[in-house]
């Protein structure tokens, strides 16, 4: 079962490897020269980091989710499991470190801020 299951992963990360040659940009960038680029390349970052979150957070509530499944009778390794635990949590915290931000300048009357 091990032996599938890492022959299953290997064959599911192998076929990420073409996405990053059709990430690749055709032009370079121009260098930021003002404020509001700099803020746009800050929004970018963030937007890339909780993108990332949720990523993670899905792939930790489905690996959560098999240990749960394939546990079986056996209550110690159902319980060992916290991938769900941690899944949620990761979820929590991206959604909070994304409108936070937007919430507090909100109660504090700050007027012009935009989500990232």
């Amino acid at each position: 079962m091990k032996n599938k299951l890492k022959l299953a992963a290997a064959i599911f990360l192998s076929s990420l490897f073409p996405l990053a040659a059709f990430a690749q940009i055709s032009y370079i960038p121009p260098p930021v020269t003002t404020i509001g680029g700099f803020i746009g390349l800050i929004c970018s970052a963030i937007n890339w980091i909780f993108t990332f979150f949720i990523v993670i957070s899905v792939l930790l509530f489905i690996i959560g989710a098999y240990a749960i499944l394939t546990a079986g009778e056996s209550s110690s390794k159902r319980d060992n499991s916290s991938a769900i635990t941690y899944a949620i949590i990761a979820l929590i915290v991206a959604i909070l470190a994304k409108g936070l931000p937007l919430i507090v300048g909100s109660f504090l009357g700050v007027s012009g801020l935009r989500s990232c």
